[in-house]
């Protein structure tokens, strides 16, 4: 069966044999445009994504879908007005839409509105086993600097189900009240997990600061492994003159320079990099 075969070929990443089975089904029901609008979405084709849900809606206004669908294509575009329109108006219509909550709940905590967290509560209302929401409500209020709430957010979240995010945001919640064994920990577990670039990243800035310059050597460039990244490069810079490999410091240094004016005006000011002053100034 062709939906069936497309669903398999969804999940496992072939996104346009997954579309192609789809288009070839007859007279498609509204379940089967929705999945090919989703694809569409997943391959950047917003407008298509978008004539498709805007489509399902003219046929049934009631279908939840289009509207969470129509949500997700303006939020990709940077609508975000658009996209909260949207995911309310895919709530008002189904009650039980766990995944139209957790947006909404996203969208006030990147304004740090606190009625993110009714969304992100009744979302894990509806879904208790599902670790996002509690895990979300932790993203809030470790971007509010209430970080003994984040902490615990994120170990209610971890006791659901272990996960990397989760993980990473209970290292940086922990690194920032102090606990630095705790957070190297949490950065630990969830690299076993996931192999997040940042998470490396603030496992380097931590080991530097505790001095232990060959572990921070190695998540440093764990993270570049990664993830290409110029503030990677800055701080790798950094490490090594701290080290004495100056040569190794310059050539990391100058990448980040020729990428960003920024970091090289606060290289002038930066301590870890005293012993370069005159060089610096050369550049």
């Amino acid at each position: 069966m062709k939906l069936v075969q497309a669903h398999e070929l969804w999940e496992e990443g072939k996104l346009q044999e997954a579309l192609k089975l789809l288009n070839e089904i007859e007279d498609k029901d509204i379940d089967v445009l929705h999945d090919i609008g989703l694809i569409n979405l997943e391959l950047g084709e917003i407008e298509v994504a978008s004539e498709i849900f805007n489509d399902m809606i003219s046929k049934d206004s009631e279908f939840a879908g289009g509207y969470y669908g129509l949500a997700m294509c303006m939020d990709e575009i940077g609508d975000t007005e658009e996209a909260l329109t949207y995911y309310l108006k895919t709530i008002m219509i189904d009650p039980e839409h766990v995944a139209a909550y957790i947006a909404v709940g996203d969208i006030y905590a990147s304004e740090k509105l606190e009625e993110c967290i009714e969304y992100y509560e009744a979302a894990s209302i509806l879904s208790p086993n599902y670790w996002l929401p509690i895990s979300s409500m932790g993203d809030y209020y470790q971007s509010t600097k209430e970080f003994d709430k984040a902490v615990e957010f994120y170990l209610k979240a971890l006791d659901i189900e272990p996960n990397f995010w989760s993980y990473h945001g209970l290292g940086y919640s922990y690194d920032k009240l102090g606990s630095v064994d705790s957070a190297i920990t949490a950065y630990i577990e969830g690299t076993k997990l996931h192999p997040y670039a940042f998470t490396f990243f603030n496992l380097g800035v931590i080991y530097k600061d505790q001095q232990m310059y060959e572990y921070s050597l190695e998540a440093y460039n764990a993270a570049l492994e990664l993830q290409d990244d110029v503030v990677f490069y800055y701080n790798r810079g950094c490490l090594y003159n701290l080290m004495g490999e100056v040569e190794l410091a310059k050539k990391d240094l100058l990448v980040s320079f020729d990428r960003s004016d920024s970091l090289k005006d606060y290289a002038h000011d930066d301590f870890e990099l005293e012993s370069l002053k005159e060089w610096l100034k050369s550049l």
